[in-house]
């Protein structure tokens, strides 16, 4: 754990965008999860982070909303807005990676 004895899920590593490359060179920032605990130890694309980095790079852009890049091998965009003080609205184009059905016990 890192603050306040909260067990660690997960690390986001992120930039404001610098990059000249064609597919991110529009956004105004970039990032990557990493979670060795779970998954493959990558997220291809994590909605949650962004909602921590949306309050950041208000403060750090002085804007409410954003172009993300997610820089992992599969990559994607996602448009991020600030609502108010506690909400993050996340959009983007999603991939059917599982497909299942939940049964209530009768």
């Amino acid at each position: 754990s890192i603050q306040f004895g909260l067990p660690v899920f997960g690390v986001s590593i992120t930039t404001s965008n610098t990059f000249d490359n064609e597919r991110w060179k529009d956004c105004d920032f970039v990032s990557r999860y990493f979670n060795p605990w779970y998954l493959d130890g990558e997220d291809p694309v994590n909605g949650s982070s962004h909602t921590v980095l949306a309050p950041y790079y208000h403060k750090v852009l002085n804007r409410t909303c954003f172009k993300a890049g997610v820089l992992s091998e599969r990559g994607g965009l996602l448009w991020v807005s600030l609502v108010g003080q506690n909400r993050v609205v996340i959009k983007g184009h999603a991939v059917t990676v599982v497909k299942g059905s939940i049964v209530r016990p009768q």
